[in-house]
């Protein structure tokens, strides 16, 4: 298993509005349709997914963290095992990063 992207966020909201808004705003911005399959659920603190990428196996972990009362740090951690992960890994994690960008620091 290889580590494509571990990324943290500090966005001013509470823990549980940062779930909230994340758990109905998770959409790829290219169009692409995945199946994945969910295999951890915490509320309110992480939850992890599984799907695939071309010959990937994409390993999904969303953690969220209280820092304070109105501020929440976010955390993902994208895992991939599979044929040419690292060709396709870099890849996917390029337009993955460009998608949390959009999202948390614009």
């Amino acid at each position: 298993m290889v580590t494509l992207i571990d990324r943290e966020f500090t966005v001013n909201v509470s823990r549980e509005r940062a779930w909230d808004y994340l758990a109905r705003a998770i959409h790829l911005a290219n169009g692409m349709k995945f199946t994945f399959h969910m295999t951890e659920f915490n509320p309110y603190h992480n939850w992890k997914w599984v799907g695939p990428f071309l010959w990937l196996t994409i390993h999904y972990d969303h953690r969220f963290e209280s820092v304070s009362g109105n501020q929440t740090r976010l955390r993902f951690v994208l895992d991939a095992s599979g044929f040419g992960v690292g060709f396709f890994g870099r890849l996917f994690a390029r337009i993955y990063s460009r998608n949390l960008e959009k999202q948390f620091l614009y």
